[in-house]
């Protein structure tokens, strides 16, 4: 929400929904209906960024008191994820565990990172990122091989080891 008070755009609440996601799992908000229907069957258009053009902002955690906007450019996003990969020697392979929130700077890496080496993703469900009980099953389930979160979640996952579980894990971040 600090995004969007802090830009003054409009939350678009008035715009009609998307009479396509009828499956009640998402609540979609479609803002530029005529848009969409000009663009429908398309191809998309090849587009040129460059490197230090604005990728994302990402709020701090506001240890003012007053959480701040810090942008983050394409390079920066890139070269931690290709970091990263290259620092682990993570590849195909990799089953990462996408726990953190997408408005945490930690799911830039789940995601695009993840991606980047072919990897998979396994997202976490919304009413699963306090229950470790979950994180072990999905782990289990999927081969997780890449753990990301911060230290507090990671603590709360060994803790809760059920017994002769055996941690998939190769990296823990």
């Amino acid at each position: 929400w600090h995004l969007r008070a802090d830009s003054g755009a409009d939350s678009g609440a008035d715009s009609p929904a998307d009479p396509q996601a009828d499956s009640g799992a998402v609540n979609t908000i479609l803002l530029q209906r005529s848009l969409a229907d000009e663009l429908r069957g398309q191809l998309p258009l090849a587009v040129t960024v460059e490197p230090d053009q604005l990728a994302y902002v990402i709020f701090t955690s506001g240890s003012t008191g007053v959480p701040k906007g810090v942008e983050i450019s394409h390079r920066g996003a890139v070269n931690t994820c290709l970091d990263i990969n290259q620092r682990f020697g993570l590849q195909q392979e990799t089953v990462t565990f996408a726990i953190s929130s997408l408005s945490f700077d930690l799911s830039v890496w789940d995601i695009f990172g993840t991606l980047a080496a072919g990897g998979t993703i396994v997202v976490c469900k919304p009413n699963g990122t306090r229950d470790p009980d979950y994180w072990w099953q999905q782990l289990q389930q999927h081969g997780v091989t890449v753990w990301n979160t911060g230290p507090t979640s990671f603590e709360m996952l060994i803790a809760s080891r059920p017994p002769g579980a055996v941690l998939p894990l190769r990296v823990a971040m």
